[in-house]
Protein backbone atom coordinates (compact mmCIF):
# COMPACT_ATOMS: atom_id res chain seq x y z
CA UNK A 1 0.00 0.00 0.00
CA UNK A 2 1.42 3.36 -1.00
CA UNK A 3 0.67 6.55 0.90
CA UNK A 4 1.02 10.02 -0.57
CA UNK A 5 4.12 11.55 1.10
CA UNK A 6 2.05 13.93 3.23
CA UNK A 7 0.28 10.99 4.89
CA UNK A 8 3.14 8.54 4.88
CA UNK A 9 3.77 6.84 8.22
CA UNK A 10 7.01 8.81 8.70
CA UNK A 11 5.13 12.10 8.37
CA UNK A 12 2.47 10.96 10.81
CA UNK A 13 5.08 9.75 13.30
CA UNK A 14 7.00 13.04 12.97
CA UNK A 15 3.79 14.99 13.51
CA UNK A 16 2.93 12.93 16.58
CA UNK A 17 6.50 13.49 17.77
CA UNK A 18 5.66 17.19 18.09
CA UNK A 19 3.60 16.30 21.16
CA UNK A 20 6.91 16.00 23.02
CA UNK A 21 8.36 19.50 22.48
CA UNK A 22 4.90 21.11 22.62
CA UNK A 23 4.12 19.30 25.86
CA UNK A 24 7.49 20.10 27.41
CA UNK A 25 7.27 23.74 26.36
CA UNK A 26 3.79 24.21 27.78
CA UNK A 27 2.78 21.59 30.33
CA UNK A 28 5.74 20.91 32.63
CA UNK A 29 5.20 23.96 34.77
CA UNK A 30 2.69 26.71 35.45
CA UNK A 31 5.48 29.26 35.40
CA UNK A 32 8.25 29.71 32.83
CA UNK A 33 11.32 27.54 33.39
CA UNK A 34 14.41 26.89 31.29
CA UNK A 35 12.93 23.61 30.07
CA UNK A 36 9.34 24.87 29.93
CA UNK A 37 9.56 28.43 28.53
CA UNK A 38 5.83 28.71 27.72
CA UNK A 39 6.32 29.67 24.04
CA UNK A 40 3.82 32.06 22.49
CA UNK A 41 2.58 29.59 19.84
CA UNK A 42 1.21 27.26 22.51
CA UNK A 43 0.87 29.48 25.59
CA UNK A 44 -1.49 32.09 24.14
CA UNK A 45 -3.92 29.58 22.58
CA UNK A 46 -3.87 27.62 25.87
CA UNK A 47 -5.34 30.66 27.62
CA UNK A 48 -8.48 30.34 25.48
CA UNK A 49 -8.55 26.62 24.61
CA UNK A 50 -7.84 23.50 26.61
CA UNK A 51 -4.14 22.72 27.11
CA UNK A 52 -4.39 19.18 25.62
CA UNK A 53 -5.98 20.60 22.46
CA UNK A 54 -3.31 23.28 22.28
CA UNK A 55 -0.58 20.62 22.44
CA UNK A 56 -2.34 18.72 19.60
CA UNK A 57 -2.60 21.81 17.41
CA UNK A 58 1.06 21.81 16.22
CA UNK A 59 0.69 18.20 15.05
CA UNK A 60 -2.39 19.05 13.01
CA UNK A 61 -0.73 22.10 11.48
CA UNK A 62 2.45 20.11 10.73
CA UNK A 63 0.61 17.34 8.87
CA UNK A 64 -1.27 19.90 6.75
CA UNK A 65 1.80 22.10 6.25
CA UNK A 66 4.32 19.40 5.30
CA UNK A 67 4.99 19.36 1.54
CA UNK A 68 4.32 16.34 -0.63
CA UNK A 69 7.82 16.41 -2.12
CA UNK A 70 11.41 16.90 -1.02
CA UNK A 71 11.37 20.48 -2.27
CA UNK A 72 10.91 22.96 0.55
CA UNK A 73 7.83 25.09 -0.25
CA UNK A 74 8.00 28.88 -0.30
CA UNK A 75 5.60 29.05 2.64
CA UNK A 76 8.22 27.35 4.84
CA UNK A 77 10.94 29.80 3.80
CA UNK A 78 8.47 32.64 4.37
CA UNK A 79 7.51 31.32 7.81
CA UNK A 80 11.15 31.20 8.87
CA UNK A 81 11.89 34.57 7.23
CA UNK A 82 9.12 36.18 9.29
CA UNK A 83 9.54 34.22 12.55
CA UNK A 84 13.35 34.49 12.80
CA UNK A 85 13.72 38.29 12.89
CA UNK A 86 10.57 38.65 14.99
CA UNK A 87 12.00 36.17 17.48
CA UNK A 88 15.23 38.16 17.74
CA UNK A 89 13.30 41.41 18.19
CA UNK A 90 11.08 39.72 20.77
CA UNK A 91 14.03 38.37 22.78
CA UNK A 92 15.88 41.67 22.79
CA UNK A 93 12.70 43.66 23.43
CA UNK A 94 11.61 41.41 26.28
CA UNK A 95 15.07 41.10 27.83
CA UNK A 96 14.45 43.72 30.54
CA UNK A 97 11.09 42.18 31.54
CA UNK A 98 12.64 38.71 31.53
CA UNK A 99 15.40 39.90 33.87
CA UNK A 100 12.87 41.56 36.15
CA UNK A 101 10.37 38.68 36.39
CA UNK A 102 12.23 35.47 35.49
CA UNK A 103 15.83 36.40 36.34
CA UNK A 104 19.13 36.55 34.49
CA UNK A 105 19.76 32.81 34.20
CA UNK A 106 16.33 31.98 32.74
CA UNK A 107 16.36 34.92 30.34
CA UNK A 108 19.89 34.23 29.14
CA UNK A 109 19.30 30.49 28.67
CA UNK A 110 15.93 30.59 26.89
CA UNK A 111 16.86 33.50 24.62
CA UNK A 112 20.21 31.87 23.78
CA UNK A 113 18.60 28.51 23.03
CA UNK A 114 15.87 30.15 20.95
CA UNK A 115 18.27 32.26 18.89
CA UNK A 116 20.82 29.44 18.46
CA UNK A 117 18.09 27.06 17.29
CA UNK A 118 16.82 29.76 14.93
CA UNK A 119 20.31 30.33 13.45
CA UNK A 120 20.68 26.58 12.91
CA UNK A 121 17.35 26.55 11.06
CA UNK A 122 18.35 29.49 8.87
CA UNK A 123 21.53 27.69 7.79
CA UNK A 124 19.73 24.36 7.32
CA UNK A 125 17.05 26.02 5.19
CA UNK A 126 19.74 27.81 3.17
CA UNK A 127 21.35 24.44 2.39
CA UNK A 128 18.03 23.18 1.06
CA UNK A 129 17.41 26.17 -1.21
CA UNK A 130 17.99 24.22 -4.45
CA UNK A 131 16.16 21.13 -3.22
CA UNK A 132 16.63 18.24 -0.84
CA UNK A 133 15.47 14.73 -0.11
CA UNK A 134 12.09 14.02 1.40
CA UNK A 135 13.80 12.81 4.60
CA UNK A 136 15.81 16.02 4.94
CA UNK A 137 12.66 18.05 4.30
CA UNK A 138 10.78 16.08 6.95
CA UNK A 139 13.58 16.59 9.49
CA UNK A 140 13.88 20.27 8.65
CA UNK A 141 10.15 20.89 8.97
CA UNK A 142 10.02 18.94 12.22
CA UNK A 143 12.88 21.03 13.64
CA UNK A 144 11.13 24.23 12.52
CA UNK A 145 7.86 23.28 14.19
CA UNK A 146 9.63 21.94 17.30
CA UNK A 147 11.40 25.31 17.65
CA UNK A 148 8.12 27.18 17.21
CA UNK A 149 6.31 25.15 19.88
CA UNK A 150 9.17 24.85 22.36
CA UNK A 151 11.56 27.82 22.36
CA UNK A 152 10.45 30.45 19.83
CA UNK A 153 9.04 33.54 21.54
CA UNK A 154 9.60 32.30 25.12
CA UNK A 155 7.59 33.87 27.90
CA UNK A 156 9.35 36.98 29.21
CA UNK A 157 7.69 39.19 31.77
CA UNK A 158 4.93 39.22 34.34
CA UNK A 159 2.60 36.24 34.35
CA UNK A 160 -1.04 36.83 33.45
Amino acid sequence: MSFPPRFAPATTIAGLGLFIPAGIGLLLSDTPTKLCPLPALTYWPALFLSEPFTVCLPTLIFVVWFPSSGKIPWRSFALLAVAAPLNVIYCFGGWRLGLEYQGLEYTRVVCSVSITWMVFLVFAFALSWKGCSLRYSLLLHWMLFAWLVWYAFPYLGEML
